[in-house]
Parts: structure tokens; sequence; C-alpha cells
């Protein structure tokens, strides 16, 4: 079996490559083993970081496609994989960032350790790191973000052990003598954390009778049903998008916008004028009821506070996530076909009706999945129509508003925003 040497420094002197009996035969014949071992030599004579970089991802490639024919052992592309992406500790963010957005595309749960640790370089690289010196407590700071991405990736495939450990070190953290980042759980950890906000000693969960906004929800369910089957069945400017890909593995989570928004009838402080005219009712119910927009408080990200629509079909399956920070409630209420749906908050999962709303501390971990039955044909026309709901999946309307009078105290923050590969929605 032949080796070649890697570049001085690495941890292990020999990879092995052609030659392998599980690698050589037909791939390494083919045309993207030819490819890859051209990376292999690059890297040998070089130590190129973007050759590595591309030699990870076609690994990664090879070893998502095979591992579907279920009957290959795939131990030694694994090993390849897992080697290379080790050798990235001195790439530039920008790189490990670009490997790292391209393995996340593939949706490959086996590949979230990996994936992981290429965050965790990120959260532990100077130039991330700085960001503590000259960004506030209520801008998200990348050192942080990434921290929360390895964790979020790791308890998603209950690898809850390393997670624990990454967890002391992010919170052990310290510049100039000073405590950067403040969580006190493993099952909150957003990349934007204000102190001394509820919960979190106790529940995630919020009883929805301590807030107002929750039972002018329930109370109007009956005309938010009526305008969002009206809104489906006339489309206007309103369409259907995927909400967010990368947190399904299986199903479909989508998300009722138009062409004038990224998502929902209220986002980045503005309300749809499409939705405005296909929804006045609930527009109206909620317009001057959003805390921070009718106090004139600040945003921490561009979706802090928002209104939307959001759809799963049968099996789908989200995928546990967090929200950007801790000063903001998701309340979700369940419109038509949710008797079969379930949500999981902070390790608690409870079961979904029609009718019913949910308020839990949006920066706490959550997932969700729709175990209702398959139907014969999907629920869709074109894009901008609408075909009517309930038999293909549960609709639901979400409501997420900032921590109201305790946000007051950090009125000095600055909008900061960027993007997220978590999101904000069960």
């Amino acid at each position: 079996m032949r080796r070649i040497s890697l570049r001085a420094g690495s941890s292990l002197a020999t990879v092995l490559t052609r030659g392998s009996a599980r690698c050589s035969s037909t791939w390494r014949s083919s045309r993207v083993g030819a490819h890859v071992a051209r990376l292999e030599r690059q890297v040998a004579r070089t130590g190129a970081v973007e050759a590595r970089c591309r030699l990870v991802l076609a690994y990664a490639k090879e070893l998502s496609r095979r591992k579907k024919r279920e009957s290959e052992d795939l131990k030694e592309l694994k090993e390849l994989t897992d080697f290379h992406g080790a050798q990235l500790s001195s790439a530039q963010p920008q790189e490990v960032q670009w490997l790292l957005d391209a393995l996340f595309d593939m949706k490959d749960l086996e590949l979230y350790p990996l994936i992981a640790r290429l965050s965790l370089m990120l959260a532990r690289h100077e130039q991330c790191l700085a960001e503590f010196d000259w960004k506030g407590e209520l801008q998200e700071r990348a050192s942080m973000f990434h921290y929360e991405t390895a964790l979020q990736l790791l308890k998603t495939v209950s690898h809850f052990q390393e997670a624990q450990e990454i967890f002391n070190e992010a919170t052990s953290l310290r510049r100039a003598g000073q405590q950067m980042i403040h969580w006190k759980h493993l099952w909150q950890t957003p990349s934007v954390y204000v102190r001394q906000l509820r919960p979190t000693g106790g529940t995630a969960w919020w009883d929805p009778k301590e807030l107002p906004l929750a039972q002018v929800l329930e109370e109007n369910v009956l005309d938010i049903r009526a305008e969002l089957q009206m809104l489906l069945e006339n489309g206007g400017r309103m369409v259907v998008d995927p909400a967010y890909p990368r947190l399904t593995t299986e199903g479909d989570w989508d998300v009722i916008r138009s062409w004038d928004l990224p998502a929902g009838l209220y986002n980045d402080k503005k309300w749809d004028p499409a939705a405005t005219t296909l929804a006045p009712k609930t527009v109206a119910l909620l317009k001057e009821r959003l805390p921070g927009q009718a106090n004139g408080l600040p945003y921490i990200h561009h979706n802090t506070e928002e209104v939307c629509f959001f759809r799963m079909s049968p099996g789908t399956r989200i995928l546990l996530h967090t929200g950007g920070c801790n000063a903001r409630l998701n309340l979700s209420l369940g419109l038509m076909g949710c008797s079969d749906s379930f949500i999981t908050v902070a390790q608690e999962e409870r079961r979904w009706r029609d009718g019913q709303l949910f308020a839990f501390d949006d920066s706490c971990d959550h997932a969700a999945r729709h175990d209702g039955p398959e139907v014969a044909h999907g629920p869709w026309a074109m894009s901008g129509a609408w075909a009517m709901m309930g038999n293909d999946g549960p609709w639901y309307t979400k409501v997420q508003t900032e921590g109201g009078a305790h946000i007051r105290r950090y009125a000095r923050c600055t909008t900061h925003e960027t993007g997220n590969l978590t999101c904000t929605i069960p």
C-alpha cells in the first residue's frame, strides 16, 4: 500500500492514498478520482491550503455518494476526509468558511462533527476573537457565532460530551481578564447573549397567559386562519419558498413571502405591502403590538421581530437549531393540519394541535417534526398561487418579539447584521 508524505508540521507523517484497496479500483481511475489524485500531489508537494480544502470537499462528496449504496466499507474515505480537515488549522478564516459552507450544503449529518471542528477553528482564530475587543454585547461577534455553530452541530448528532467540552472552553474564554461568553446552559447558546434575561434557571417555555400578544393571537385564531386560506387561494404577489433548506433532512419546510420582502408578513422593521392587502386583519392585530416596533427599540438582527406563515409537509424533520439572540420570544400558533406535529424545546417535546399557541425563548435549542400521512400530490399550484392546506401539513403563524423593557438598558447598542448558519424558527 503506497503512502504520500505531507508537509512538515502535520500531526501525522503520512496518509493512505493511491493504491488503497477500497479507493483505487473504480474511483481512482474515474474523472473524479483523477482530480483527487492531482489535489493529493499538490498538497504533498506544496501544502497549499486551497488545494487541501478542495480535497476535503472531494472526499466528503464521495463519502456521501457511496454511503447511499450501503454496501461498501467507507472507513478509509472517512479517515481521509477527517485527516485533511484536521490539517487546516493554519488556513485563513475565509478559506475555512468556504469549505464549511460547501459541506453544509451537502446536508449530510455524518459530516457534522467535521463541520463542527472547522467551526471551532474559526472560533479560535485571532481574527474572529478580535471582534470581542471592538464589538459590544448586543452585536454578533464572530468567535461566539462559530462556537454556537459547533455546539449546534454536535448536539444535533448527539455528541454531547464533546459539546460540553466546547461549551466549557467557550464560557472560560477571557480577553483582557474579562469573561467574553456568559452562557449558562448547554441548551441555550445563542450568538448574542444578553445577561440577566429570563429564563434560564428553569424552563424555556413561557405560559401564554403571561403574554398579552399571545392572548391576542389565540383569541383571533379563526380570523387569522381565514385570511391564510384567502391568501393561499388568491396568491397575488405572495409566493412560497423553502424556509431554511439546511435545517431539513426530510420533507419540506416552507414560508410564505412576497416579492418585496425576504420572508414573512413583517421582517426587517417593515410590513409587507402585499400582506397588508391580502391579510389586513392579521396585520391590524399585530401592527401596534410588537413590543420592539411599538417602543422604538433597536433590533439585534434584521428579524429580531418577524411575523410569518410556515408549513411543514408530511415527514418533515426540522433539525435542532437556536435563535440568534436571547432577547426574543417565539410565539407559534397552530392554524391547520397540526395534530400530527411535534415541537421540542430544550429537550422537552410537546404535541401540537390546531388553535394551540406555544411560547418559548427562541434562544433555546428547538426542533420540530410532522408525522402526518402522505397525500397523493403536493398542495402547490404555480408560484404566486396557493392550494388549500390541511391535508398536506401544518400551517402555523409565528410571531417573534423582543425582550421588552429588559432591553431598554442596552439602548446604546448598534445594529449588526451578519449571515447566519443557524435559524430562528421551530
